[in-house]
């Protein structure tokens, strides 16, 4: 999983993708499990494979309902999946969602609040 985000911060994208797969396929622990799920949907949207993020997101989710952490970031990148697939409203409530999750200082609510903007 580690080796996933370092890959994906030198842009080295496919390679990324393919190693939070590799890392999801080992079935680890739920928190592991549901990090590598967030952590792909940012390669897959870059990767213009939104529908996949969408579904990673959902799976992180559902898997970690009482995980603040998981769920603003899960909601911040479901929202933008679901901008880049034109559903608007989805989109929207993802992002009301974290600024319901999060406090004003925190850097999600910031970015919910940007991308409402």
């Amino acid at each position: 999983m580690n080796r996933s985000i370092a890959v994906s911060t030198l842009e080295r994208v496919e390679e990324a993708v393919a190693d939070a797969t590799a890392a999801i396929d080992l079935q680890p622990s739920s928190d592991i499990l549901a990090a590598a799920y967030v952590s792909r949907s940012v390669d897959l949207i870059l990767l213009d494979r939104v529908e996949e993020a969408v579904a990673d997101v959902t799976a992180a989710i559902d898997l970690k309902p009482d995980d603040i952490d998981i769920l603003a970031q899960a909601y911040v990148n479901r929202s933008i999946a679901l901008s880049a697939l034109e559903r608007t409203d989805e989109a929207v409530a993802d992002l009301r969602m974290v600024l319901d999750l999060v406090p004003p200082t925190h850097e999600l609510n910031r970015q919910a609040v940007a991308l409402l903007v």
